[in-house]
Order: structure tokens, then C-alpha cells, then sequence
């Protein structure tokens, strides 16, 4: 064992060299510069301040598209003044209002690092960047993703993807909503029925399931363009079931003393959205084709409000009486013949 010692002492020893005064010099190798750290004075502010600051960056002028690529931006049929407004300002009217505008057309849930990667920041909505500087921000800034930029929803998938995908406790922050819905339509053959069923049930879940879970809920857009044949507007048809499944949350947010749900319902058909007549000597055609399209217009806002009335909490003939009443004038200048509040089946323009 000493031997073993003996031979091997060399190697532990450091490497030295006798000076001239007897002095051992011991070289040692040099170490790397530790890189100072740079002071963040954000972080060293309160957490109520940061809060405070958060919300200047995020403000709520900022709309998230949950879309395809390719989608316009409302569903209804641009009409001629719509058309013209896009090629003076070059924006729809309804996204004017928002500064930033993001669309985010990928499956939700189905995150990959080479998205992240070939994310552009700079032109992305501004703060989301900031989650990205340390893990304190990472934790402070996803509560004002959510609750800050307003959320559109038009497909059941997506809105099924989106809620299943996040997390529950930002989700419950949610503030601002927007759903734009489409109805089946009438299928060509009896057969493919059941599709038209499938769909409506579907959509019919997905907002049960939205209502139970955007509990935080304050802003709600409902956008809905009805495709059935025959064409009724009442309180009992299977295109208003959806919407009535946000009742609970109205009446929840109601009973609370916080702010009541802000609810807005526009509604469109084929109704609303034609196309005028076109020709040399379609004049008096087109002026009674604007006459019933506006009339039919007052129609569907009238009864979009009866039924924002419902859900808020009224009984059905309170929040018809002024629908009913339109209804009524209207009927009696003879601009929509045959119309009838329950039982209202298209007539020819």
C-alpha cells in the first residue's frame, strides 16, 4: 500500500516550481469572467404595481381569431355598403375597433417547440413576449392573456379543442367572447338528416359546456345566420338552443354583486342578406327590395332582442311586445305579407 502511495503522489500534487528565495510557486489555471447580472427593476417593483402595468400593455382592443387562415371575418353577406367600406378603409367595420388582431387557425392542444420558434414577436400582439423573460412573468402574464383580448369562436371543434386544451383556472378568466354560428341548412336528401341533427347537437353541447366553464364571463357576442327551410322566428325553434344555454350564466352573474353579463345577439338569414335586382328598368324593383330588406332587418333585430331579453331573465311575452308590435305595422303596409310571429314560413321576396 505505501508503494501504491509512493508511485501515485505526483499525480495529486500540484505543479510547482522552486523560486530562487526557496519560495514554492504554485500556477493554477484562470478562471472564466462571470458575467454580471443585469439589474431588472421590474421585478423589483410590488406585485400590485406590476399588475397595474400589465394591464396597460394588455389592453382590450385586442381580438384572437380562433378561425381557419382562409375565413372572412363575419359570417353574414357583405352588402353593397359593407363591400364599400372595405375598399375605402380597407378593413371590415367590425374589426375596426380592434388594434391588433391575431388568428390563430392550428388544432389547439397539439403545441410543437418549431411553432414557438418561428413565432414572429415582434409583429404578435404586444406582452405576450414578456412571458418569455423569466418564470415570474411566466406565472403573472397568462391571467391577463385571458382576460384582457376578446376570444371568436366559430366552429363547435375548435371551442371543444380550446377549452379541453387550456388550463382551467385561466379559463375561468375568460372575459370576452364572441361566438359566430351557421346553421346546417336543409339537407338535399332525407337521408342526410341526421347530419343536420348531429350538428345542431353538437354546437348545443359545446355551449353548455362554455357556459359552465367561462364562469368569469362578462362580454358575450352571439352572431347567428339561419339557413333553415321554412324560415320561422320563434321562441321554441332548435336554432335558439344554444343560446339559451348561457341563461345559467346570466342569471348567475345577475344574482352576483359584480358587473351583470354584457349580451349582445344579431341574427341574419337569407332575409337580410340578398341581393338587390340589377338592370336598366329594375328601379321600382329595387326600391321594394330595400323597402322588405330593411323591414326584414327591423324584424330580426326586434326579435335578437327579444330573446337577449330572455336569456337576461325575462318572460317570453314581456320581451316579445315590441317585436310583436313591429310585426304588426309592418304587416299592415303589406311589406312582409303572410308574417306571423310563431308560425312565420318564407314568402317570396
Amino acid at each position: 500500500m505505501k508503494a501504491y502511495k509512493a508511485r501515485t503522489a505526483h499525480r495529486r500534487r500540484a505543479p510547482s516550481v522552486q523560486s530562487s528565495d526557496s519560495e514554492v510557486v504554485v500556477f493554477k489555471r484562470p478562471s472564466k469572467p462571470t458575467p454580471c447580472k443585469k439589474r431588472c427593476y421590474l421585478m423589483e417593483l410590488p406585485g400590485e404595481l406590476r399588475n397595474q402595468i400589465h394591464g396597460y400593455v394588455f389592453d382590450g382592443n385586442i381580438r384572437v381569431e380562433m378561425i381557419d387562415s382562409r375565413a372572412i371575418c363575419c359570417i353574414k353577406a357583405h352588402t353593397e355598403e359593407d363591400k364599400l367600406r372595405r375598399r375605402l378603409f380597407g378593413r371590415c367595420p367590425e374589426t375596426s375597433k380592434y388594434t391588433h388582431i391575431v388568428r390563430c387557425s392550428r388544432i389547439s392542444g397539439k403545441y410543437k417547440r418549431v411553432h414557438g420558434i418561428t413565432t414572429n414577436w415582434k409583429t404578435s400582439v404586444p406582452g405576450y413576449a414578456l412571458m418569455l423573460a423569466n418564470k415570474q412573468l411566466s406565472k403573472e402574464i397568462p391571467p391577463f392573456i385571458y382576460s384582457t383580448p376578446t376570444f371568436l369562436f366559430r366552429h363547435a371543434n375548435k371551442l371543444l379543442r380550446f377549452i379541453n386544451a387550456g388550463p382551467a383556472r385561466s379559463l375561468q378568466r375568460l372575459a370576452k367572447l364572441q361566438l359566430q354560428h351557421t346553421t346546417y341548412g336543409e339537407p338535399q336528401y332525407y337521408e342526410n338528416a341526421i347530419w343536420k341533427a348531429k350538428h345542431a347537437n353538437k354546437w348545443l353541447r359545446v355551449c353548455q359546456l362554455a357556459a359552465a366553464t367561462f364562469t368569469g364571463l362578462e362580454s358575450l357576442d352571439i352572431t347567428l345566420k339561419v339557413l333553415d327551410t321554412p324560415f320561422r322566428l320563434g321562441m321554441k325553434e332548435a336554432w335558439l338552443r344554444p343560446v339559451f344555454a348561457f341563461a345559467p350564466l346570466a342569471a348567475a352573474a345577475a344574482a352576483s354583486k359584480t358587473k351583470p353579463l354584457d349580451l349582445s345577439i344579431r341574427l341574419h338569414s337569407t332575409y337580410t342578406d340578398f341581393a338587390l335586382p340589377t338592370g336598366i328598368n329594375a328601379w321600382r324593383q329595387i326600391q321594394t327590395a330595400k323597402a322588405k330588406r330593411t323591414a326584414f332587418k327591423e324584424l330580426h333585430e326586434a326579435f335578437a332582442e327579444a330573446v337577449r331579453r330572455v336569456v337576461v331573465g325575462w318572460d317570453e311575452e314581456s320581451a316579445l311586445v315590441e317585436y310583436k308590435g313591429l310585426s304588426g305595422v309592418y304587416a299592415a303596409q303589406g311589406i312582409v305579407a303572410g308574417f306571423n310571429v310563431e308560425e312565420w314560413a318564407g314568402k317570396g321576396l
